[in-house]
């Protein structure tokens, strides 16, 4: 308990305390301001009650504070006096109350909003390789619904505060009233708050749990929507639903005690506080040689008093809510971020350089002693066995990754003394698996720009050998592709990314196996727009099919993370390494 209570306080000071001092200074204030008009005001109806049930003089500080008020505003003590003073008193305590409630109230949705800008930073600040161990579902959970949770705490943290000081201005009216009694009441009130603490315990233990279990079905259900070709076509439908079922069955039975503990709560709040009340009752009139009108005021005070605890503990009830999501948020949060870039212009006039360049993944050695230079608008492939480090060079390369030894020189500059965001401006990216907006053919080719220029996006569609199939659609460049860019094929996809890629005019035009998966018509496609592009644009193609690369400048076969041969095609079909692959692949 202590732990979470610690990563509730990083996280206050984070967002709360650091970005709405004002608000939560002024919160503080009308919050001492409402304890003190609450209290004051209960107490001042002590003689206004008197002057009916007591026959002699009752002596109280409440009393003394009555006839202090009436004589400095210059008026005779009697009942409208009295009544009109307790009643002002009380309605200024309840109005300080509201504003307090309504600017803690208040920051529900900003707190909302920069929890989830800050994740979303956060999100972009990590390195590369921390997206290839993280689950798809979990992320977009701590984006939504955890980062929603979260933010309940701000408002609620000030209503907490509001509260508590509203229960010991109460606590020193009672005080005030019957020191004796109250001491009872409190002895009493303790095994309360020990049963509150227990229910509070309990149900954080619980919601802790409902909370792995949420995440959890997030996971799958992520999963069962990105992979819903592979069910039905496999007809596994009933497989995953018996793989689903246990967590909701989990989160009904862990929902319903939640629920249970919850809700109990109340009974056992309003009950305790009959029990002290008419323990109350007894004992002043019996022990203590109480008044009629301090009975009666030191219910009603009691009965305040019981109204904030219970606030207080509901309130403290939404906040273990929200403490496993603070825990899952902040764990975000604290991470290793990307190294620093540089400040500089990027430049690109000569050429890439890469000396000694070793990289390793996970304890595997994924490339070893990587040498070669890469003239401007020259073409180069990469070609080799699955799994034989060309993407991971690809990425290396783009600065997705840090070399584990060696450097990447871009004219004679390591990659990371160039601003980042100004390099990836000249960089085009052409992958596999296209990632495509559900949204115009228009806007995922000029995916970025914030003034899209119609005509670049006509030309560069042309280049890619693209504005064929758009302008036979119903609404050209203004239609909507699908999720995933479902409606069209994979060609087509492919081209719309190489448009895209071409769009921002990229001095390094990067393609990542971007026609394994095509068709030849297809493949044709790009062949044409890479001949096009030759001598144009500096273009390094990771690819499978060797006619795609045919005409490449240079070709480097990889095979364990080693370069094994470079060369032009025809000086590659000599009987080495290339050579046996193209061959295997004609037999097969």
């Amino acid at each position: 308990m202590w732990i979470m209570n610690k990563q509730y306080f990083r996280f206050l000071k984070l967002f709360l305390f650091s970005r709405y001092k004002i608000i939560t200074a002024i919160t503080v204030v009308l919050s001492i301001f409402s304890a003190v008009f609450s209290g004051i005001g209960l107490g001042l109806y002590i003689p206004v009650i008197s002057s009916f049930l007591e026959s002699g003089e009752t002596e109280n500080i409440f009393v003394s504070l009555s006839n202090s008020v009436t004589s400095m505003i210059g008026l005779q003590p009697s009942l409208l006096v009295l009544i009109v003073i307790a009643t002002t008193v009380i309605i200024v305590g309840n109005l300080t109350t509201y504003t307090a409630t309504v600017f803690s109230g208040s920051l529900g949705f900003s707190f909302v909003r920069d929890v989830k800008k800050q994740l979303i930073t956060d999100l972009f600040d990590r390195p590369y390789s921390w997206f290839l161990n993280i689950k798809t579902g979990r992320v977009v959970s701590i984006l939504n619904e955890q980062a929603s949770l979260a933010a309940q705490i701000a408002g609620n943290f000030l209503r907490l505060l509001v509260y508590i000081l509203l229960s010991l201005a109460y606590l020193c009216a009672l005080f005030f009233i019957s020191a004796k009694l109250t001491s009872i009441m409190i002895l009493f009130g303790s095994c309360i708050l020990f049963a509150t603490y227990f229910f509070s315990r309990k149900i954080y233990a619980l919601l802790k749990i409902f909370q792995d279990i949420k995440l959890h079905q997030s996971f799958t259900f992520t999963e069962i929507i990105i992979g819903i070709k592979t069910i039905k076509s496999m007809g596994l439908e009933k497989f995953v639903e018996a793989r689903t079922y246990p967590d909701i069955e989990k989160e009904r039975a862990l929902g319903y005690n939640i629920h249970y503990l919850y809700h109990f709560q109340p009974f056992f709040n309003s009950s305790s506080s009959i029990i002290l009340a008419s323990i109350g009752i007894y004992m002043g009139l019996k022990f203590f040689a109480m008044t009629g009108a301090e009975v009666i005021i030191f219910l009603l005070a009691i009965n305040r008093l019981n109204a904030s605890l219970h606030t207080v503990n509901s309130t403290w009830l939404t906040l273990t809510k929200s403490f496993p999501s603070i825990e899952i948020i902040m764990e975000h949060l604290i991470h290793e971020k990307c190294k620093e870039s540089g400040v500089n212009k990027f430049q690109f006039e000569q050429e890439i350089e890469l000396k000694a360049v070793s990289f390793t993944y996970k304890d595997d050695l994924v490339l070893k002693d990587i040498n070669m230079k890469i003239d401007r608008k020259q073409f180069i492939a990469f070609v080799g066995s699955s799994g034989g480090g060309k993407t991971t060079l690809i990425d290396l390369i783009i600065g997705l990754y840090q070399p584990t030894s060696g450097e990447i020189l871009y004219d004679n500059e390591p990659i990371t003394y160039y601003d980042r965001n100004e390099f990836c401006k000249h960089v085009g990216v052409v992958a596999q698996d296209v990632f495509l907006l559900n949204d115009t053919i228009a806007t995922n080719i000029s995916y970025g720009d914030t003034q899209p220029d119609v005509e670049r996006i006509k030309e560069v569609a042309k280049i890619a050998h693209a504005d064929e199939f758009i302008t036979k659609c119903s609404k050209k460049y203004e239609t909507i592709l699908g999720d995933r860019g479902i409606k069209v094929s994979g060609g087509q996809r492919q081209r719309i990314a190489l448009a895209r890629a071409l769009y921002h005019q990229p001095e390094l035009l990067i393609l990542d196996e971007a026609t394994s998966a095509l068709d030849s018509e297809s493949e044709k496609y790009i062949q044409k727009a890479l001949k096009k592009m030759h001598g144009q644009l500096t273009i390094i193609a990771v690819a499978h099919r060797f006619s795609t690369i045919r005409e490449a400048d240079i070709i480097y076969y990889i095979e364990n993370g080693v370069v094994k041969e470079k060369g032009t095609h025809s000086m590659l079909m000599q009987n080495g390494y290339y050579y046996k692959k193209l061959k295997l692949m004609q037999n097969t």
